[in-house]
């Protein structure tokens, strides 16, 4: 079976494109005509170049992908949809092969007998136990429209806090390659050709040799330090195929200064969100905890949150167990005996979300515009004394001659 993309129109004269599933050209313009579309063009979502990268890129349910198909099952079965009809109307106008290919397998899955959870479940590594369970609940207690519109905004979140993270990344990254691509211009092209004015120039300046010998070296050697880098790369990512090691990697980089606190803030985040969707769904409490427990990346918060549900199991208070973890500090776990005497827990654990949101975009905020200045006073620093140094040789030529 393959994938093809195509346009055309409906018999009302409307525009239809997607992608469809076939075994090959003729049978999927048949199968276009049996759904009422005229076909204006049809291709393999193979062709051509460009849609060769696309398919590369598209290997892969992305969470934006993740976060569409969820709503769009929220609105298709709020709206008294079937949840085989609506897969099936989703399918028809998805455009990424990989997301078609999920959605048909789902589709078949269901039609075989499965339960949507089961035929989510099969799904490794696209949806999560904490998205399958949930599912699961929904499906129980006939309540699944709600808990894909609560899923849908934890995705949009995640999704906006994929992107947080990535604004503040990337702005320091841009900054440093400008900065590393003006000083490699320079000593490649500028200074090479000042280093003829200073032949035979005895008694050069210090900073006048260092720059000429960076420079030299730089012409020499750039190459290899090229190649190191493209190593270093590799290494990396063999690293971090690695899982143990990868392990290993990410529990030191996540006690580094300020990453440690930020680190914090989006577990805390992730596991308290879990939390009140599935209390708010029904779960019981350590069946909860377990589940959320899931979402958890730091090594360490893992293993602390691992012995404090082992208390909680063998009868132990929650906001007493809790309080041993670092994800809950002294103001959080009083929010949490007050839960627990009222009986409010889910509502305690929302609270505790949004409160660790705005946290976390108040600290974003005050990261990105401190860094913003910092980083252009850096640049300009480093590009401006190689500038500087270059003056100070040329006036020192004036001098000597002098």
């Amino acid at each position: 079976m393959q994938f093809y993309q195509y346009r055309g129109y409906d018999q009302q004269g409307g525009k239809r494109q997607g992608q469809i599933e076939a075994q090959d050209l003729q049978q999927a313009k048949i199968k276009l005509e049996k759904q009422g579309i005229l076909v204006a063009q049809v291709r393999p979502v193979s062709e051509g170049a460009g849609a060769l990268l696309g398919g590369l890129m598209s290997n892969k349910v992305s969470l934006a992908d993740l976060e569409l198909l969820t709503s769009e099952l929220s609105i298709l079965l709020e709206n008294g949809v079937k949840i085989d009809k609506g897969i099936d109307i989703i399918k028809r106008t998805a455009m990424k092969p990989a997301l078609v290919r999920l959605l048909s397998e789902v589709s078949g899955s269901l039609k075989q007998g499965s339960s949507l959870g089961d035929a989510l479940a099969e799904q490794r590594g696209t949806f999560d136990s904490l998205y399958v369970n949930l599912v699961r609940l929904g499906e129980a207690s006939g309540n699944l429209p709600r808990i894909f519109r609560r899923l849908s905004e934890d995705l949009k979140f995640r999704q906006s806090l994929i992107s947080k993270v990535t604004q503040a990344v990337t702005y320091p990254l841009v900054i440093m390659l400008v900065c590393i691509a003006s000083v490699f211009f320079v000593f490649n092209y500028i200074v090479p050709k000042l280093a003829s004015l200073f032949e035979g120039v005895p008694d050069l300046p210090w900073y006048t040799s260092l720059m000429l010998g960076v420079g030299d070296w730089l012409l020499n050697y750039q190459m290899f330090l090229f190649l190191g880098v493209v190593l270093l790369l590799i290494l990396g990512l063999i690293a971090w195929n690695n899982l143990e090691l990868r392990q290993k990697l990410l529990a030191r980089f996540f006690r580094l200064p300020g990453i440690s606190r930020i680190t914090l803030l989006i577990e805390r985040i992730r596991f308290n969100a879990g939390l009140t969707m599935m209390l708010e769904a029904g779960v019981s409490v350590d069946h909860a905890l377990k589940l959320a427990e899931g979402n958890l990346s730091h090594p360490d918060l893992k293993t602390e949150m691992s012995i404090c549900i082992k208390k909680i199991s063998r009868g132990g208070k929650l906001s007493e167990s809790l309080a041993e973890t670092s994800i809950y500090p002294a103001f959080y776990v009083a929010l949490l005996q007050v839960g627990e005497e009222t009986a409010t827990l889910p509502r305690v654990f929302a609270e505790i979300t949004q409160r660790s949101r705005d946290s976390f975009e108040s600290f974003t905020t005050r990261i990105t515009t401190l860094l913003e200045p910092l980083l252009i006073l850096l640049m300009g620093g480093i590009v401006g004394s190689v500038v500087v140094v270059m003056l100070l040789s040329m006036v020192s030529i004036n001098d000597v001659a002098f």
